[in-house]
């Protein structure tokens, strides 16, 4: 398994509290010894970072889950950048400056940096815009279970409780929020969106810059193109192409390219 999970205990009388591994009295492993390809950005990789302190682009309520997701696995808050002087975050971490500071150059941040923002059109302004010297880092919470076949590029994020199976590549900067579940031989294009409680069957392609709504579930092989969006608890039995808005289930086109 790529990760320590985590572990269960009882707390004063209240039932299961969930606890990430390990324990605050217990040292740091070092992370498992996988194999990865020469330049491939694999689970081995992302694993040897998973320590590393983090700056964080946004301060609204999504910076907010990742700031949980940091604590639990350890990392520090650097500070984040965002254009509202106190956003949610603003109590919680240091502001570095705007996301303007950042993008010009006007600011260099401390340390790994990750798109701490739930909008896709900002990620993706963002990430057009951004200096090629920000070193961009994963982040996951430590209850996510990810298999040693898998992939991890750089910038992704992956919440609470995900499962991410064998053979699936999750694309650059991509979101595996809460709870989503994606299965074997999977493809998620660059910042895609993969919302709460969604879940994928195997060989599925999602393109990128695709918001897959939360509750929403795909059956196994079929292909969401590229700039879709599919609507909060929807079921994809066809091929979705790029640009159009489906819900329903199953998944009808609600827009598309054409008639938008």
């Amino acid at each position: 398994m790529a990760h320590r999970c985590w572990r269960v205990w009882c707390s004063s009388g209240d039932g299961m509290s969930v606890h990430a591994a390990p324990p605050p009295e217990d040292p740091p492993e070092d992370p498992p010894k996988i194999p990865e390809a020469p330049g491939s950005p694999s689970l081995g990789a992302w694993m040897t970072r998973r320590h590393d302190p983090i700056c964080l682009i946004g301060g609204g309520g999504h910076a907010l889950v990742m700031r949980d997701a940091a604590i639990a696995s350890g990392r520090a808050i650097l500070g984040y950048y965002d254009d509202q002087p106190t956003p949610p975050i603003g109590a919680l971490a240091t502001r570095l400056g705007s996301i303007d500071d950042l993008l010009s150059g006007a600011s260099r941040p401390p340390g790994p940096i990750i798109l701490a923002l739930g909008d896709i059109g900002a990620r993706r302004r963002i990430l057009d815009a951004a200096p090629s010297t920000l070193d961009w880092t994963p982040l996951s919470h430590p209850s996510c279970i990810i298999s040693p076949e898998a992939t991890i590029e750089r910038g992704v994020f992956i919440g609470a409780l995900c499962i991410i199976n064998a053979n699936t590549t999750v694309g650059p900067h991509a979101i595996i929020n809460s709870g989503a579940i994606i299965e074997h031989d999977c493809t998620i294009g660059t910042n895609a969106h993969i919302a709460p409680r969604s879940a994928l069957a195997g060989c599925v392609h999602v393109g990128a810059d695709t918001l897959f709504g939360i509750g929403a579930v795909a059956k196994p092989g079929v292909r969401i193109g590229n700039g879709a969006t599919i609507g909060a608890g929807a079921a994809v039995t066809d091929d979705i192409p790029d640009g159009a808005t489906c819900a329903g289930v199953p998944a009808r086109p609600l827009r598309t390219p054409q008639n938008h």
